[in-house]
């Protein structure tokens, strides 16, 4: 597949570890340790539309119960709150559940399911469809109380259908969590680039795994040796992101992520990582080595072959169709407003697109100009302003 892209360049997790800490949003299925009940995870319940929810088919007369696995000692003595996100409607036509649907329960166990305690009750005095299965309610902020310093903690959401017919009960991004009264863990780890890849662009964002054990943000340091500091010093984010540019090919980094909160940094258990940045690829294979247009007498022209170049980026503002060939990129930085003509001539094969767009093409966000031929009997491309 041929193509030229032209650029104008202008999770969470169950943790537990020193105190309560459910958050869950689903987004990996349900967690193995969990206790499912007869709930199933499915985009179509992801709550705003995006990654997954859980849900069941409650029969009338009948409950289904998704419950948390006990974990021992796990309190830390102080105010425990929870919040979750929730849905209800029919089975088959997705209406709104009729009046008198039943209820939604969060409760609480210390004694590892023995005895059950309620944080809330969810009735439909609480609750309006909200005319789509991705449209969902929130409980709100509930705050339990204290729960006793060493205790066990077992949480769990039943859903009971005491109207007719079949009724679907859905759940997201479920959060019971304790104060924190300790530095956070130090277990963020990389997510992109990987930890010992060997394929980082020269301008690239970090991107790492949250912390557990509630952080507020995270001092990094990039290094060009162990321990080193040399790229990026001690930087602070409340992000799970940090932006890198301007790096070396074909160059070891060395990344140290340090978790903290109002307690203080994390202090032990911290890994340091590191990626490498691929070899410098030839002129005009990505945005870092875009060929940089000059115009001789109002042209510029040039002709090569794609084969000789990357597939680097699969996303554009523009089109994603084409994008799974091999890409050759232009840039251009005009000092005043101009008008353009490309011309894509003599083109061999299918699928070739020419992409405007401002900045590189996988962070743009607005396509200027686009094009595809989309057979190949379509030898010769325009883009005209």
């Amino acid at each position: 597949m041929k193509k030229i892209t032209f650029c104008l360049l202008m999770l969470i997790s169950i943790t537990a570890f020193s105190q309560v800490e459910i958050v869950e949003n689903f987004d990996g299925g349900i967690p193995s340790n969990w206790t499912s009940g007869g709930y199933s995870p499915n985009n179509l319940v992801g709550c705003g539309g995006t990654g997954l929810g859980v849900f069941a088919n409650i029969s009338s007369g009948s409950s289904k119960t998704l419950t948390t696995p006990n974990y021992t000692a796990i309190s830390n003595g102080t105010n425990l709150t929870a919040s979750f996100d929730y849905n209800i409607f029919t089975f088959g036509t997705l209406e709104a559940p009729p009046a008198g649907w039943g209820t939604i329960e969060l409760e609480y166990s210390t004694d590892n399911g023995a005895n059950w305690t309620n944080i809330t009750t969810i009735t439909d005095a609480d609750y309006t469809y909200g005319g789509a299965t991705n449209n969902c309610s929130n409980s709100g902020s509930i705050s339990a109380g204290v729960i006793a310093d060493g205790s066990d903690f077992q949480a769990r959401l039943v859903a009971t259908n005491a109207s007719v017919g079949g009724i679907i009960f859905s759940f997201d991004n479920i959060s019971i969590v304790q104060v924190s009264n300790t530095p956070p863990n130090c277990d963020a780890t990389l997510i992109s680039p990987a930890n010992g890849s060997n394929t980082a662009n020269p301008t690239v964002n970090l991107t790492w795994q949250a912390a557990t054990s509630f952080p507020t943000g995270y001092k990094v340091s990039v290094g060009t040796m162990p321990g080193g500091t040399d790229i990026v010093n001690a930087a602070t984010t409340t992000d799970t992101s940090y932006p890198l540019s301007g790096l070396n090919y074909a160059t070891q980094y060395f990344v140290n992520i340090i978790p903290f909160n109002s307690n203080g940094d994390a202090s032990t258990g911290c890994t340091e990582e590191s990626f490498t940045t691929r070899v410098e690829p030839i002129t005009g294979a990505s945005c870092d080595t875009a060929f940089d247009v000059t115009f001789s007498g109002g042209l510029y022209a040039t002709s090569s072959n794609t084969d000789l170049y990357e597939d680097v980026y699969d996303s554009s503002p523009c089109s994603n169709y084409y994008l799974s060939g091999k890409d050759v990129f232009y840039k251009i930085t005009p000092t005043a407003d101009i008008s353009i003509n490309i011309d894509l001539v003599n083109i061999s094969g299918g699928g070739a697109s020419i992409h405007v767009v401002e900045g590189c093409i996988d962070a743009a966000t607005e396509c200027l100009g686009y094009v595809s031929n989309g057979s190949s009997s379509t030898t010769n491309l325009n883009l005209s302003e």
